[in-house]
């Protein structure tokens, strides 16, 4: 058995969590906000809980799924048919299939063309190591041209990613638009899950979990320091006093990155990464 420390209560550092107690360790959650959830956390809007940021489930999302059918809760999944709109030059088009993109004003065919073979191949492709050394904008302008950047790419990244939008990562961008571009009913309508509650029910559900089966969390517990040692040893400081009051004063102790590529669930364990240390 090992002793497992997750930086983050977020939905991944709370999965991870999760499946390490199922792999029978130790496990210790340290979270610096004083609730869990991440950037999948809510907030109180006159009595109602609404979510800080959209979340959504895609079709490919088998490891969300899974875990959802685990904790009990795969029942409160719904798949709903969504639409979008694309505001182009003062006027809200319709958005989302291909009949959409052809019915676009003064943008011309060709690109409207090259665009829509991009998507496409985006969504078949299943391996793509070449854009790990490509930047998004390089990548984009080379399948639909200068001009389809700028008119479908270009201010999307620009307000995602300020300063940061012309390095953004080719694959970053890709394996987004071949997640969602397979969550279809069928070519012509997007559809997408939700869950009963909002992104709050996975991570209560996580919670208790984690509790149930004796793991820990410490919430406003940050982790002030990582510090390496002997070129493989890992060492957490912190200046928390619920930490220390835990069973072993792990803010002392040697730790060293926890992988579960031997273990069962290796492909979830890679898709719900986060920042794990463990001690034997």
């Amino acid at each position: 058995m090992a002793k497992v420390v997750v930086i983050g209560a977020g939905p991944m550092g709370l999965a991870v969590a999760y499946q390490a107690l199922q792999g029978g360790h130790e496990v210790y959650v340290v979270e610096a906000s004083q609730e869990p959830g991440g950037m999948a956390g809510h907030f109180d809007f006159g009595g109602i809980s609404i979510e800080r940021f959209y979340h959504f489930v895609c079709r490919a999302d088998v490891p969300t799924v899974t875990l959802l059918r685990e904790l009990g809760i795969a029942d409160k999944l719904r798949w709903k048919p969504t639409s979008m709109g694309f505001f182009f030059e003062g006027r809200l088009n319709r958005w989302g299939d291909p009949l959409a993109l052809l019915s676009v004003p003064k943008i011309p065919l060709i690109t409207k063309l090259r665009y829509g073979l991009f998507v496409l191949v985006c969504s078949r492709k299943k391996k793509w190591p070449q854009l790990e050394t490509k930047s998004a904008k390089e990548w984009i302008t080379a399948w639909c041209g200068e001009d389809g950047y700028k008119r479908f790419w270009e201010t999307l990244l620009q307000y995602k990613f300020y300063e940061y939008a012309d390095s953004i990562s080719a694959a970053w961008i890709w394996t987004r638009i071949k997640r969602v571009g397979s969550s279809r009913k069928s070519i012509m309508q997007e559809e997408l899950g939700y869950l009963e509650g909002g992104s709050r029910t996975l991570i209560d559900e996580l919670v208790a979990a984690i509790e149930a089966n004796s793991g820990h969390i410490h919430l406003g517990s940050a982790a002030q320091q990582i510090v390496v040692a002997n070129g493989r040893k890992l060492l957490i400081s912190r200046r928390t006093t619920s930490f220390q009051r835990s069973p072993r004063r792990i803010s002392h102790d040697c730790f060293r990155i926890y992988q579960r590529s031997g273990e069962q669930n290796t492909k979830r364990s890679k898709l719900l990464g986060s920042a794990v240390l463990s001690s034997n």
